[in-house]
């Protein structure tokens, strides 16, 4: 009864039912009143006509008749009257419609007593038909709104201010709204996102696969190929493969990263041991390059809680991105450091640097800089770096300037990082 109460419908509906029943109750008095002093008349009328004809036949008996009327009654005298009345019908057993008050009177209470009922049945009938038209005004109103969620329009908004059944409804509706909005929002930006990475796929498989192609027929076509000129070949198709192997994984793993379908494992991580497996894993490379990796350590005890494994890929990325931009003889220069709220890893080269207009773009996925120096670069190792970095919390920026190299800093929060 209490949730009930809540609902402002049956509190007015309650209301008007009660102002109702009061007013039939004023009613009823009046009618019960009006019937009351009917009775009186018609019994008093009788009471005259008796009182008259008996002063007419027995005028000395008129003082002593009048006098009884308004004495105490005698239980003797009580009993000779009903034993009179009895004589000519009209005792306690008479039939209601025989007795010439009581007959009338029964018949305006019942006429009564119809048109009362009449009247209740009406005053029910017409505040039940006000609060259905209410109720189902506001079904109806929900029943047009859930048309047009149907049909896409999810700025669709009940009222959902109180506590009553229907702002309740309203209320949820709206969350329903919002969250079909929303899912059909991913729902567009993953169908974007499939098409853009298929796009992406196929424009970088592209380039190695038609070289595969190339390499491939003149082999074919010349069967006495000088043997240098074929292993020449054969080792450009090796590399080739490489490249198309790498970027195959490197497309997958992105794709997982953006898709939300990777979850991190969160374990204490020492970025110095991160900086240490980057720099391991990127020694040939570097070394073809003539350039030098160094890791520096300004406090110990670097850690956070996040997935050293994925790190380590963001990492490696970075310090390969600053080792190709960097001239032969440079160094890369890989900081740890840490906070009592933060554990940092900063990557340094002192390379060609980065065009400012191109700054906001670098983390982009395949941007490639129009003044790029790296030809083969495909432009996802950093994006993947900052999926990975923000995946876990962090936050990952650079800076850079054209001829002085660039600095690429990943922080994490040690606060948030468990």
């Amino acid at each position: 009864m209490a949730g009930l109460w809540k609902n402002a419908q049956f509190r007015a509906a309650t209301l008007r039912l009660g102002l109702f029943m009061a007013a039939v109750f004023a009613v009823l008095l009046l009618l019960c009143l009006a019937q009351l002093y009917w009775v009186r008349g018609r019994t008093g009328d009788q009471l005259a006509s008796a009182v008259g004809i008996i002063a007419e036949k027995y005028p000395g008996l008129k003082e002593e008749f009048a006098a009884a009327l308004v004495s105490p009654v005698s239980n003797d005298q009580v009993l000779a009257g009903r034993k009179l009345l009895n004589a000519y019908g009209l005792g306690k057993g008479t039939i209601l419609s025989l007795d010439p008050v009581l007959g009338g009177a029964l018949g305006h209470t019942l006429f009564g007593a119809a048109g009362f009922v009449a009247l209740c049945a009406a005053g029910v009938l017409a505040i039940t038909a006000s609060g259905y038209r209410k109720v189902y005004r506001r079904v109806a109103g929900i029943a047009e709104a859930a048309e047009k969620v149907v049909d896409g329009n999810f700025n669709v908004l009940l009222p959902a201010v109180g506590e009553g059944a229907f702002e309740i409804l309203g209320h949820r509706f709206n969350q329903m709204a919002n969250r079909l909005k929303l899912n059909v929002s991913q729902l567009t930006a993953e169908k974007v996102f499939l098409r853009n990475t298929i796009s992406d796929i196929s424009h970088q498989l592209k380039t190695p696969l038609s070289t595969l192609v190339v390499y491939n027929d003149l082999m074919s076509e010349q069967p006495d190929m000088e043997a240098a000129r074929r292993a020449e070949f054969l080792e450009l198709s090796h590399r080739q493969l490489q490249r198309l192997e790498w970027l195959i994984q490197s497309l997958l793993k992105m794709a997982r990263l953006e898709a939300g379908s990777i979850s991190f494992v969160k374990r204490p991580v020492n970025l110095r041991a991160v900086a240490d497996a980057a720099a391991a894993a990127l020694r040939t490379p570097a070394d073809e390059a003539g350039v030098s990796v160094v890791i520096e350590e300004r406090h110990e005890g670097a850690t956070f809680t996040g997935d050293e494994e994925w790190l380590a890929e963001a990492v490696i990325n970075i310090v390969k991105n600053a080792v190709e931009h960097s001239r032969p003889g440079g160094t890369v220069t890989v900081t740890v450091d840490h906070t009592p709220l933060t554990a940092s890893l900063t990557v340094t080269d002192r390379g060609c640097g980065i065009e400012a207009a191109d700054l906001p773009h670098i983390f982009e996925r395949f941007y490639r800089s129009a003044r790029s120096v790296k030809p083969n670069s495909i432009g996802i190792g950093l994006a993947m770096a900052k999926a990975i970095v923000e995946g876990q919390g962090g936050t990952i920026s650079v800076r850079s300037e054209r001829g002085r190299g660039s600095e690429f800093s990943v922080v994490f929060l040690k606060t948030l990082g468990g």
